[in-house]
């Protein structure tokens, strides 16, 4: 019988340390979160690390996305910052500021940043009116040569914002009466690639004949009849 008694006490001990014990509190929900990072429209950037508090907590793929999930209270806001690669681009200047809501959709919180290339692909086409076979200097070198209608193109690499100077030198033989001489041409890079029409016309001087009189004759002796 005291062995029965003792058996019937023992879920009742359970009962009492779980009613005596502490209850722990759920886990705060769980919100995703995704950044898409490009360079420009529709070019995405792998490699681009993403932090909180100092700590890496994302990098984006080949497709320039990197998903996270963060726990938090509805409302809890703070800081994502953004680390495009060094070697190429420019991070921004200020971070992400997320702010932790459930859409009502059921879709990924999600934000868009831009790493501005630190390079740009420029094309430069000239058009010069009357200026055929024209050497265009860039940096001192030849790097391209007008046709015969006075066409001519090249390829850079420049920073945005960085202003390009080339010259169309008219010093060779045979260019003596066109004008002007040696225009120095300007272009203000963009930042984008891009390609940039410079027009330049020349003129031929024109040849001016001077027609000298012959002097008049004075006879001072007798004429003849």
């Amino acid at each position: 019988m005291r062995a029965f008694m003792s058996l019937l006490a023992l879920p009742l001990a359970a009962v009492s340390v779980i009613s005596c014990g502490q209850v722990s509190e759920p886990p705060p929900p769980s919100f995703k979160f995704e950044v898409k990072a490009e360079s420009d429209p529709g070019v995405p950037i792998s490699g681009v690390i993403l932090t909180r508090t100092g700590k890496e907590i994302g990098k984006t793929d080949a497709a320039g996305k990197a998903s996270m999930v963060f726990q938090g209270n509805e409302g809890d806001t703070f800081d994502l910052y953004v680390k495009c690669p060094e070697a190429d681009y420019m991070s921004p200047l200020t971070p992400i500021v997320v702010r932790l809501s459930k859409l009502s959709d059921g879709k990924s919180l999600s934000a868009s940043v831009r790493c501005s290339p630190l390079k740009r692909k420029v094309v430069v086409a000239v058009r010069a009116d009357g200026g055929p076979n024209l050497p265009v200097i860039y940096y001192g070198n030849v790097i391209a040569r007008t046709d015969s209608a006075g066409a001519a193109h090249f390829f850079v690499i420049a920073k945005p914002s960085e202003q390009l100077q080339f010259t169309l030198s008219t010093d060779e033989p045979g260019n003596d009466r066109i004008q002007p001489k040696n225009p120095n041409l300007t272009v203000l890079v963009k930042d984008q690639d891009d390609v940039y029409i410079v027009d330049q016309p020349f003129q031929q001087q024109k040849t001016v004949v001077v027609v000298h009189s012959a002097p008049a004759i004075h006879h001072n002796g007798p004429r003849p009849l």
